[in-house]
């Protein structure tokens, strides 16, 4: 994979988050793009920022996303929203007995109230 493929990958992976955020207006595209091929993009882009880290001069890094925002992406872009969960496995916490990883579809509104939460 070329740095410029991979900076491509890594960018709309990271669009995801900017988007509820609200930084952008728009998430890139992740078809076709294999879970592999994104943990790959992502290595790609740290080995180019550690390049870029030379003393003495002005340098330029990339974000990288976090492996849990790879896998959230990977999801979003897999899965059509369900009520039923992908996966659950027992949790002992206050928060409940299980936890759970699914897809919902929500409006920005709703999206957005949490945040006020």
């Amino acid at each position: 994979m070329s740095p410029e493929r991979a900076l491509e990958i890594v960018c709309a992976i990271n669009d995801r988050c900017f988007y509820k955020m609200e930084l952008v207006d728009k998430v890139h595209s992740l078809e076709g793009v294999s879970l592999a091929e994104m943990l790959e993009a992502k290595t790609i882009v740290e080995v180019g920022n550690t390049a870029a880290m030379k003393p003495g001069g002005s340098m330029s890094i990339r974000m990288v996303p976090d492996d849990r925002l790879i896998a959230a992406a990977y999801v979003l872009d897999h899965y059509h929203p369900d009520p039923d969960a992908i996966c659950i496995i027992p949790h002992r916490g206050i928060e409940g007995q299980l936890r759970a990883v699914a897809v919902v579809a929500i409006d920005r509104e709703q999206c957005s109230a949490e945040d006020d939460d």
